[in-house]
């Protein structure tokens, strides 16, 4: 059993799936930004109605760390881009930071326990392996400690003490605790879009899983080259030697033209006999003419055992989108027809076209 939890908190799901880490971190800055607008309302409440002591120079220095830390959470959100795990770390090291100065300088001959209680709270928003998340919260104690040291009354800089001393176990319970629940759901969560991503056959992207990366590419204007590929005279394959040596021929396909393209490039099983391929920043002509090339001659050299009469070819149409279009159902569109044009021109062949910025088209045949 020991074993086994150790093992939970050094799951493989952190080196396996970063973008998923990266997208519930992001989820949690933005949980972390509505509860600094919940403190900041409550402050500023108490300064008002109550008449706590904060200052209005607190309450700046909260709406300027708010801030800064909105506006790496929106250029995240907008351009896919930054690490959102090392952004929550600094927006939660503000707010301890901000709270230790408050309970310290601020208020040097009061007790305070706000810095425990969001300490013990981090594992609840920051989605990491536990023993970062743990080293985290020993270095905000460390700088709680010297600050205390260096302003705190001394009458009470003892009690801090061992206050301090009683929260850093419940928080380190708390967070490994917490850590593997969520690790264990986030592995859950994983294999569950793993299964509903991928083509039981071909074990590459189905239209459901890929469609969507290949969306999002061409929403952010990312360049890149997209093919739409169709085995040549499939249905005679599956009428001929029947559906079992038609499942054979696709399996093959798939693992081929997988193997040509980068591990970055999307590769789906479009449905049938259909695949498609967009390989991002993929827009020198050159480059794309030679992975054409790769793929028909890969797929060409694909045999089926006792069945040496069967010659497999695939037809491809390919645009080389360089962000003049941004809608996945225009450029597939554009594509479809260049791969019916392949068709009419005698199968096993290509046709690409390049879509510039300014709109325009320019036609290539290969």
């Amino acid at each position: 059993m020991f074993r086994s939890f150790i093992k939970k908190l050094n799951s493989a799901v952190f080196n396996e799936h970063p973008e998923e880490i990266q997208k519930r971190n992001l989820i949690g800055m933005s949980q972390l930004l509505l509860i600094t607008v919940l403190v900041a309302a409550v402050m500023v409440i108490s300064m008002c109605f109550l008449g706590l002591g904060i200052s209005l120079g607190e309450l700046i220095f909260l709406a300027v760390c708010y801030v800064i830390c909105y506006l790496f959470y929106r250029y995240i959100v907008k351009t896919g881009r930054g690490n959102s795990t090392i952004v929550i770390y600094c927006m939660s090291a503000l707010m301890l930071i901000s709270v230790i100065f408050r309970d310290n300088i601020t208020m040097p001959d009061r007790l305070t326990f706000f810095f425990q209680i969001i300490l013990m709270a981090a594992p609840v928003y920051i989605l990491d392996r536990p023993r970062n998340v743990v080293l985290f919260s020993a270095a905000m104690s460390g700088i709680y400690l010297i600050v205390m040291y260096l302003f705190k009354n001394p009458s009470l800089f003892t009690y801090e003490i061992e206050c301090l001393v009683m929260a850093l176990p419940a928080s380190l319970g708390v967070t490994v605790f917490v850590l593997t629940m969520r690790i264990q759901d986030l592995e859950n969560e994983v294999s569950l879009k793993l299964v509903s991503e991928h083509d039981a056959l071909t074990s590459i992207l189905n239209r459901g899983g890929g469609e969507g990366k290949i969306r999002e590419y061409l929403s952010r204007g990312v360049c890149g080259a997209f093919f739409l590929m169709d085995v040549d005279n499939f249905k005679s394959i599956n009428d001929v030697y029947g559906h079992s040596r038609g499942d054979e021929v696709l399996e093959q396909a798939a693992a081929r033209i997988k193997a040509v393209f980068r591990t970055e490039d999307i590769v789906m099983r479009m449905g049938g006999d259909e695949f498609i391929v967009y390989a991002p920043s993929m827009v020198a002509a050159d480059r794309v003419k030679f992975k054409i090339s790769e793929v028909r001659q890969s797929i060409s050299r694909m045999s089926l055992e006792g069945c040496p009469d069967v010659h497999i070819t695939v037809s491809i149409g390919c645009i080389i989108n360089k962000t003049s279009y941004t809608s996945y159902d225009e450029v597939f569109s554009k594509a479809d027809n260049l791969l019916y044009e392949a068709k009419r021109n005698g199968k096993n062949t290509s046709a690409i076209r390049m879509l510039y910025n300014h709109g325009g088209e320019n036609k290539m045949e290969s």
